[in-house]
């Protein structure tokens, strides 16, 4: 059996070193189903939510949204463990379900929205928590045969927490970063 299409891996996030507190604990699963994936994540504790309403719920609109709570899959399809140049799909999810859809073919400087995404979420508030759910089947352009990417969660107003499956070394978080990703299946 293949590791990814018939079980999920449940990965656990690390607090990025420039987090003044770390009592947050986020865990997330991926399960890939061929091009389909499904990812969970679960916060908690959680005392209060920064959130916009003003975000709609259409992925392809919700510029900046990483800017309020979010948490965030990047997912890379890769010809080979090296192949850290493929293009990857960025997801962010809020916790009012608010989502962006981004596919990054050079991390800050070439990306998109794709245009037509098969992509479904639903978020649980629960006293002190928050669980997600997102099923998305990978864009056609992605192309590659193993799974690799990164799990991330931006929370709180001032000062932000940041936490990372693989936090980067430096001062300033840096979710896009393919050469930290791991593999997912």
């Amino acid at each position: 059996m293949q590791r990814g299409y018939h079980e999920s891996m449940t990965l656990v996030l690390k607090p990025h070193s420039s987090n003044t507190t770390n009592e947050t604990q986020i865990s997330g699963e991926i399960l890939r189903m061929g091009r389909k994936i499904i990812w969970q994540m679960k916060i908690t504790p959680v005392r209060a939510w920064h959130v916009n309403p003003q975000f709609g719920e259409d992925p392809r609109k919700n510029w900046e949204l990483w800017n309020w709570d979010v948490v965030e899959a990047f997912l890379q399809l890769r010809t080979h463990a090296a192949d850290t140049k493929a293009p990857y799909l960025e997801l962010q999810i809020s916790p009012r379900g608010q989502a962006l859809c981004l596919v990054i073919l050079r991390p800050r400087e070439a990306f998109y929205t794709p245009m037509a995404l098969n992509l479904k979420c639903s978020v649980d508030l629960f006293e002190g928590g928050l669980k997600t759910q997102v099923e998305v089947e990978l864009p056609a352009d992605l192309v590659g045969g193993e799974l690799w990417g990164g799990l991330f969660s931006c929370l709180g107003g001032a000062p932000r927490e940041y936490y990372a499956l693989n936090p980067n070394p430096e001062e300033r978080p840096d979710f896009h970063r393919p050469e930290l990703f791991q593999r997912l299946d």
